[in-house]
């Protein structure tokens, strides 16, 4: 069949871009068609055929006539059985590719039930609440982390529109998940549990070993985006400072907050010990994976899911994480890594202390690793279940 996929970036910048590049390169493995729509392409053009639109991620008004013929005519010309919706926040996209076509929606993230998207409160802790009247309570008594508009009306805004996109999604036929978390959160938001599907990411397995360079003191390894305080790199940082064991910690990525978390870094002495490589494209991100004794998951929002875990176990390394939305259900605490309660910046220098004084035991807890991708994570387990869905929207 052909799918035409919709989502902000084509191309691998993030855990979303690097799992729909490889389902459209594994769909094709089965003989599907995939083609895609986004507002940026970022690859050779090789993968599949892109079609640019504007306002993918958001639309600041209504959509007009404009916009909407020309989505019509990219559906018109390449005629998908299936519009398989990645990440947007436009409501009028939404309805519109329900109303063209049979169409689904992978909830990779919170934005379709929360309008700060991303479930935190302005003081750094966990919103628990569905998407309501309770955000405007909030907005009262501080705000959230990424929905403190000037005035109260503005806040009422965003939230109708907010309330909107979560809205025209019940026009979709199914909803797909990572976690268990995720569906309980789309219920709580009101939508049935019958519309959602759970299929959790999937990750390839290495075709090789790479062996680890055996000089110099052991790696932590983090892979995230630089940015405050949902992805903790901060407290992941106050936690190597506590560590008297000899180590190097390598933080992979970039982000609005990266001045702020190098400063940190010089506060804390860390300079010589840690070190920010900035931007690395996906494959040698993960190929740096064999390099490191263990791998940080130091997130501290209810991650939906936490794909970077699965390419760790997969190359054969545990991973130390906070305990936060989606990850006990690929983290398993004692058999492929270590989970720490949230924000306990004690227990995860703790956590972090034991794996590199003990070689052996981080190595037990690596090996595991792969049998647990094995057991659940699979490409083909994952694909077997997308197109079920993709045939049950169909008939």
């Amino acid at each position: 069949m052909k799918i035409l996929h919709i989502n902000y970036t084509f191309g691998v910048v993030g855990g979303t871009e690097s799992y729909l590049y490889n389902l459209i390169r594994d769909l094709a493995a089965r003989g599907h068609d995939s083609e895609v729509v986004a507002e940026k392409d970022l690859t050779d053009g090789s993968l599949a055929p892109f079609h640019p639109l504007e306002e993918v991620t958001t639309a600041e008004k209504r959509w007009g006539w404009r916009h909407g013929r020309r989505f019509r005519s990219i559906i018109h010309k390449v005629n998908p059985h299936i519009i398989h919706i990645h990440n947007t926040m436009n409501a009028d996209l939404v309805r519109m590719a329900a109303k063209l076509r049979p169409a689904m929606r992978y909830v990779h993230d919170h934005t379709v039930i929360c309008p700060g998207l991303n479930k935190v409160y302005a003081d750094g802790g966990l919103c628990h609440h569905a998407m309501g009247d309770y955000c405007m309570e909030k907005y009262h008594q501080g705000g959230c982390f990424c929905f403190r508009h000037p005035t109260a009306r503005i806040v009422a805004y965003h939230l109708k529109k907010a309330r909107r996109l979560l809205r025209v999604h019940g026009k979709l036929r199914k909803l797909m998940v990572a976690s268990t978390y995720m569906k309980k959160e789309l219920e709580k938001a009101g939508t049935a549990a019958g519309r959602i599907v759970i299929n959790p990411y999937y990750t390839a397995m290495p075709q090789q070993v790479q062996a680890a360079p055996l000089e110099g003191p052991p790696l932590v390894l983090t892979l995230c985006r630089m940015a405050h305080p949902d992805k903790g790199v901060i407290p992941l940082l106050d936690a190597l400072g506590r560590i008297t064991v000899p180590f190097r910690a390598l933080l992979v990525g970039t982000g609005q907050h990266m001045d702020m978390m190098q400063d940190h870094a010089r506060s804390l002495g860390l300079t010589d010990r840690v070190e920010f490589s900035g931007f690395v494209n996906h494959p040698e991100a993960v190929d740096l994976i064999w390099q490191a004794r263990v791998v940080a998951f130091p997130s501290m929002w209810n991650e939906p899911f936490g794909i970077v875990g699965l390419e760790a176990m997969a190359r054969s390394k545990p991973v130390v994480a906070f305990d936060v939305g989606g990850v006990r259900e690929w983290l398993e605490d004692g058999r492929t890594g270590i989970v720490v309660k949230r924000g306990d910046v004690d227990a995860l220098a703790r956590a972090l202390t034991e794996l590199l004084e003990n070689p052996a035991r981080a190595a037990a807890l690596g090996e595991a690793g792969p049998v647990r991708i094995r057991e659940r994570f699979v490409k083909d387990r994952h694909l077997d279940v997308l197109e079920g869905v993709y045939q049950e929207i169909l008939g």
